[in-house]
């Protein structure tokens, strides 16, 4: 099994345990997060290739698989500053969302076919990779849903603007992440390790960075 993993991939993994998270492995490697957690996590399992993955609720999960719960990932609707929707000013009713184009993060293989989640609007533009839905909201191409720490920087800055679905529900958008694998294969020591370092979430980081401020603090002093 060893033998076909490579060296990028284990940087990837060294990376998300240390940074504590996928979207932080990307920001370290410089890469976008859905190339760091690609789309179809669930196919390198079944097919053999990889003993552990990590998945939203929406991937299917085949009957011999065990899956365990890691975090929740929150997502904002955004919009470019410059979009219709931008300077609606209140929730926006579904026929009114009915008439711009979302944005869409699809999978790219047919295991998740006929799932659908936080889609709003009748007008769909799917895209594979996150980095470039997130591309597409800030050129004002259309609207949709992007997890909220990855866009905090894009609200300050105004280059994206928050929208509110009249029908979304009273706690907004969340999407469950997932560990999956064999049930006949389960965890081993490092695979172990790797499950519950994600399930503390991004504790591990804030320590880390409060740490580092503290020594630069004291360098500088």
């Amino acid at each position: 099994m060893l033998d076909a993993v490579t060296l990028d991939q284990l940087r990837t993994l060294i990376a998300a345990a240390d940074e504590g998270s996928f979207s932080g492995a990307g920001r370290k490697l410089r890469r976008a997060q859905s190339v760091v957690s690609k789309g179809a996590v669930i196919q390198p399992v079944l097919d053999g290739r990889c003993t552990l993955a990590i998945s939203g609720e929406l991937a299917f999960v085949p009957p011999q698989f065990s899956k365990e719960p890691l975090l929740e990932v929150t997502l904002v609707h955004v919009t470019s500053p410059g979009h219709p929707l931008a300077t609606y000013g209140r929730p926006i009713p579904a026929r009114e969302l009915a008439k711009h184009i979302q944005l869409v993060l699809t999978d790219r293989s047919t295991l998740s076919k006929g799932k659908e989640f936080g889609v709003l609007s009748p007008q769909t533009w799917r895209l594979a990779d996150l980095g470039a839905k997130h591309a597409f909201l800030r050129a004002g191409l259309g609207w949709g849903g992007m997890p909220a720490e990855l866009i905090q920087s894009d609200l300050k800055r105004g280059t994206l603007v928050k929208i509110v679905a009249a029908d979304a529900p009273p706690k907004g958008f969340v999407m469950s992440m997932h560990a999956v694998y064999r049930t006949e294969s389960p965890p081993g020591i490092a695979a172990r390790w790797f499950i519950d370092r994600l399930k503390q979430g991004s504790t591990p980081v804030v320590k880390k960075d409060h740490q580092r401020r503290q020594l630069t603090r004291g360098k500088r002093g």
